[in-house]
């Protein structure tokens, strides 16, 4: 195992049989997408509800770890049980979900009993005034439904220019191995809501691009969608380095959940260099083998040499400063600076828009969907 908690559930979710992704027919090539194809579980970190935060008086516990793996499975006659805690069974599901299906219990004359699936479309809602009623009071529970989401799609600001996780030019994903403006617009988010000197996060964090246009609240929720909690960490110079170059190490072959987008500072990495990087037997940075060349340099902060020995406060999710996320654990000279009262990253990426662009994501500021240049990569 990975670390002691990776062999504890960290989510369940039960997904239609037949959900649009799974209907569509198409690999995405993203986790955040492709994993709603069906239910699954995932072995190694939870994450918080969204739905519940601290001013409900209501903790959260979740399974902390370094990872976080995705099982799928689903059929379209699955039925879900659940148990209490006095072991009595409670019918969760079945038939399928969003009212796919409805369950008929045929009873004969001689009682004999058959069962069968049939769908809404078969039924005809006028049959009956207690059909008509039946239908009507579910129609009220989802239409009260709709009205309570219908903020997330609210337009909060306008994009003249997509903010991308993918490299234009190949249609691959670029951003766990490379910058690009999304990368950049988060981490600069990030900073200025918290008013941190230096912002990095993880480019596994970024789940979806977000198209031009009218941007909505969910367009920016989605590309942050767990609301991990944020913190600003006092980290010293060398602990920056030995960061950059830990979540630099599989360039420029293989991507890195744990690539740093940031804002800020500037980076170089020469990948023609074999990495240096050493891992323990759960695979979180160990140090870097002395007398090695490191790949990372020209490290600048605010345009100046960074320097090891001094301390800079650095905002990011605690996940992956705080929590060893990404097999950060291993790296010394990293502490909390603050923890609490802080917005979640989704929440930043809001703020942001809002308040610091004054609704606008402008082609002057993130127009190059690579990036502005913060980080540069030599193959």
């Amino acid at each position: 195992a990975t670390d002691e908690n990776s062999c504890y559930l960290g989510e369940v979710a039960l997904v239609e049989y037949h959900s649009p992704i799974s209907q569509s027919g198409l690999t995405y090539y993203t986790t955040l997408i492709d994993e709603n194809a069906s239910c699954h579980l995932a072995l190694g970190r939870g994450f918080v509800s969204p739905e519940i935060t601290e001013e409900d008086g209501v903790q959260m516990p979740y399974n902390q770890s370094q990872i976080h793996i995705d099982f799928m499975f689903g059929a379209p006659d699955m039925r879900v049980t659940g148990k209490t805690a006095d072991g009595k069974e409670v019918l969760y599901a079945q038939t399928g979900t969003k009212f796919m299906y409805i369950g008929r219990l045929n009873i004969a004359k001689d009682g004999t009993v058959r069962t069968e699936l049939i769908r809404p479309a078969e039924v005809d809602v006028n049959k009956s005034e207690a059909v008509k009623k039946a239908y009507a009071d579910v129609q009220k529970l989802i239409d009260a439904d709709h009205a309570k989401l219908a903020f997330l799609n609210e337009k909060i600001g306008v994009a003249e220019v997509p903010l991308a996780t993918d490299d234009p030019r190949t249609g691959t994903r670029r951003i766990r191995s490379g910058e690009t403006n999304l990368g950049d617009y988060c981490a600069d988010a990030y900073r200025a809501v918290t008013g941190a000197q230096i912002a990095i996060i993880n480019g596994g964090a970024l789940r979806t691009s977000v198209e031009g246009g009218d941007v909505t609240r969910l367009a920016l929720m989605d590309v942050n969608p767990w609301n991990n909690p944020m913190c600003i960490a006092e980290m010293t110079g060398q602990a920056i380095l030995d960061l950059l170059e830990f979540n630099s190490r599989y360039l420029p072959d293989e991507e890195c959940g744990g690539f740093c987008q940031v804002s800020g500072m500037s980076y170089e990495v020469n990948a023609a260099i074999p990495s240096p990087v050493k891992h323990d037997d759960k695979g979180a940075f160990a140090g870097v083998e002395e007398g090695k060349q490191r790949r990372v340099s020209n490290v600048r902060v605010d345009g100046m040499p960074i320097d090891p020995a001094a301390t800079y406060h650095v905002a990011s999710i605690k996940y992956c400063l705080l929590d060893g996320g990404d097999g950060n654990g291993g790296v010394q000279g990293i502490k909390p600076f603050k923890t609490e009262g802080l917005p979640t990253d989704a929440e930043c990426l809001l703020k942001y828009l809002t308040d610091h662009l004054k609704g606008k994501i402008t082609m002057e500021q993130y127009g190059n969907p690579l990036g502005a240049g913060r980080i540069v990569i030599r193959k």
